[in-house]
């Protein structure tokens, strides 16, 4: 038979955690290490399952953090961007940060499309308008290249549309001959 506990009761007992926890964390955190290098694979797939079958939940409680966490992020980013900006790469594009150092290099660090020359993507103590930044189809999701910051979001305030950019391209040359 399963105990039933009161609310006053499971509020004591979880207290109770958290202080044990805060009191022996690094101890807490060495038996867990410990059990993963041991079993580290059955976590894992566990981990994977558990995830698969609380898709709905995981996501509630995730965007529940998020909202109730905006300040703590905003540090959490300031303390160590480098590592908010390889986890948001690897999310957004499934990219680390070696493929995008290498198209820095076979695009000669310069924007693909303007041909001016920027710092890297991950050269982040440099201002957002003086570095590359990596351009993606918004509906394959497929990175495309490195572009200044005026070229990405040009492409994107058109939606990437062709027709919309050959259309910009004529009336450029179009009223060429009017500037005088």
């Amino acid at each position: 038979m399963v105990r039933e506990y009161t609310e006053e009761q499971k509020e004591r007992k979880n207290e109770a955690k958290k202080k044990w926890y805060a009191e022996n964390k690094e101890r807490h955190n060495e038996a867990r290490r410990k059990r993963y290098a041991e079993n580290g694979d059955k976590q894992r797939e566990a981990s994977n399952q558990w995830r698969a079958a609380n898709r709905d939940k995981k996501r509630e409680t995730g965007k529940k953090w998020y909202a109730e966490n905006r300040d703590k992020r905003r540090e959490m980013r300031m303390e160590n961007p480098e590592k908010y900006w390889e986890t948001s790469i690897r999310s957004k594009y499934g990219l680390s940060r070696e493929p995008v150092e290498a198209m820095y290099e076979a695009q000669g660090g310069k924007c693909k499309i303007c041909g001016t020359p920027k710092w890297s993507p991950s050269a982040l103590d440099v201002k957002a308008v003086d570095r590359l930044h990596i351009d993606h189809c918004h509906s394959t999701n497929a990175v495309r290249g490195l572009l200044c910051i005026v070229c990405n979001t040009t492409l994107g305030r058109i939606k990437d549309n062709i027709s919309t950019l050959r259309n910009a391209i004529l009336y450029l040359e179009e009223s060429k001959g009017e500037r005088s």
